[in-house]
C-alpha cells in the first residue's frame, strides 16, 4: 500500500485531491496537512497533521519529518503558496523517498509571476495577454478596459477592471505588486470591447467570470506530455460552477506548445491554462502549476488526474495505461455547490491539542 500526503486540504484544491484518491482507490493511505484544525480535509484522511504555514522557516523540516516517519511515497501540493518552496526542497524530499509533485524553481516562478508568463509566452509568440507592471502601464498603449489583479494572486481576490488610467492611481503605493492586464473580450459576449461597461463586468462590484476556457495539461515524471482536458466555465468569485467539456482542436494546438515549453523548463506534474476564445483566437491570461478546484469535477467525468499521477510517479506505469484513467465523458456537464462536513467536537479539541489524528 502506498502513503500519500495532500497538503492545504482545507483549500478546495487539497479537498478535491483527496476526493479524486478515494474515488480511484479507497485502500491507499492518505494522510492530510494544513495549518487549521478547521480545514475539512483533514477528516476524511486517514492521519491528519497540523503543520506551519509554509512561509514559516520550519514548514519544510516538519513535512520531511512527517514523510519520513510515515514513508511517504508521493507528495501533492495543495495550494499555489507553497509551490515555490516546495520546489526549491524538491530534491531533500527524493533523497527520503518521497516524490513530489512539482516541477523546477525555473518553472514555477514563470507560472507564478504574471509578468514573467507573458514575457516567456510572447517572445515565442504563444497568445498570453498584453501584461504591464504599474510603471509600464503609466505610459503604455493599452486598449481598454483593462484588468488590475495582484502579481501572484490566485482566484478573482483582489481583482477589478478599469476604463481609465486615472482609476489605477490607488495603486501607486502597492510596491509593485499588482499587474495590469488588457482584459479579454468573449466572441461569446457578443459585443464589441468599445461597447463594455464597468457594470457589465462587475456588477454589484464583482467581477463577472463566464466563457472561461480552462485547460487542464498532466507532464509525466519523465516530462512527457500525457494528456488535456478542456472545459468552459463560469465562475463565481473565482470558484468555477457551471462546467463544459468540450472539443477544440486550436485551443489544444496551441496549449500543448505553451505546455512543451514549460516541461523544457523542468514543469513535471498538472499545469492548468485559462483564457478566453476571443476575436484573435484562444488568448490566455493565467496558468497555475497544480491541481484545481474542479479536479474531482473531472475526476467524476472520468478524467482521473489524481489517479494518472499516481500511476505515473509512483508506479512506474507505462502511459498507455496512466492515459486509460483520462476517458473524458462530454454527455456530463456539472453545476456545482457548496456542501457540509460535520465533525465530532472531540476530534477537532485532539487535532487542535495533539497536532496530529488518526482515522477512526
Amino acid at each position: 500500500m502506498h502513503t500519500i500526503l495532500i497538503t492545504s486540504v482545507g483549500s478546495g484544491i487539497g479537498q478535491a485531491i483527496v476526493d479524486s484518491l478515494l474515488l480511484y482507490d479507497s485502500n491507499l493511505r492518505l494522510l492530510g496537512a494544513d495549518m487549521s484544525p478547521w480545514a475539512a480535509g483533514l477528516y476524511a484522511a486517514d492521519r491528519a497533521f497540523l503543520v506551519p504555514p509554509c512561509d514559516d522557516p520550519a514548514y519544510i523540516s516538519v513535512l520531511l519529518d512527517i514523510c519520513k516517519r510515515e514513508k511517504v511515497d508521493l507528495l501533492y501540493p495543495g495550494n499555489d503558496w507553497e509551490l515555490a518552496v516546495l520546489a526549491q526542497n524538491r530534491e531533500h524530499f527524493f533523497d527520503s523517498g518521497t516524490q513530489v509533485v512539482v516541477g523546477t524553481l525555473a518553472a514555477v516562478e514563470v507560472v507564478r509571476n504574471k509578468r514573467k508568463s507573458y514575457e516567456f509566452f510572447s517572445g515565442m509568440g504563444l497568445p498570453f495577454v498584453k501584461t504591464m507592471t504599474l510603471a509600464e502601464f503609466s505610459t503604455a498603449d493599452m486598449r481598454w478596459p483593462v484588468i488590475v489583479k495582484p502579481l501572484g494572486g490566485s482566484g478573482s481576490v483582489g481583482t477589478e477592471v478599469i476604463f481609465a488610467r486615472d482609476q489605477a492611481e490607488k495603486y501607486q503605493s502597492s510596491n509593485g505588486n499588482y499587474i495590469f492586464q488588457e482584459y479579454l473580450v468573449p466572441v461569446a459576449l457578443g459585443c464589441s470591447r468599445e461597447e463594455l461597461t464597468r457594470e457589465q463586468l462587475m456588477p454589484g462590484g464583482i467581477l463577472r467570470q463566464e466563457q472561461e476556457v480552462s485547460v487542464q495539461f498532466l507532464v509525466s515524471k519523465t516530462g512527457v506530455i500525457i494528456d488535456n482536458y478542456i472545459s468552459i466555465n463560469t465562475l463565481k468569485q473565482g470558484v468555477p460552477v457551471h462546467i463544459t467539456p468540450y472539443i477544440d482542436q486550436e485551443v489544444e494546438e496551441v496549449c500543448t506548445r505553451m505546455v512543451q515549453a514549460l516541461v523544457d523548463m523542468g514543469l513535471r506534474g498538472p499545469i492548468n491554462l485559462q483564457g478566453r476564445i476571443t476575436e484573435d483566437g484562444p488568448v490566455f491570461y493565467e496558468l497555475n502549476h497544480r491541481f484545481t478546484g474542479i479536479t474531482a469535477v473531472r475526476a467524476r467525468m472520468g478524467f482521473n488526474e489524481c489517479a494518472a499521477i499516481y500511476e505515473d510517479f509512483c508506479l512506474s506505469l507505462p502511459l498507455a495505461e496512466v492515459k486509460a484513467k483520462l476517458k473524458t465523458n462530454y454527455e456530463l456537464l456539472c453545476s456545482r455547490f457548496w456542501t457540509d462536513m460535520l465533525v465530532p467536537r472531540k476530534r477537532y479539541e485532539e487535532l487542535g491539542s495533539k497536532k496530529t489524528i488518526s482515522r477512526g
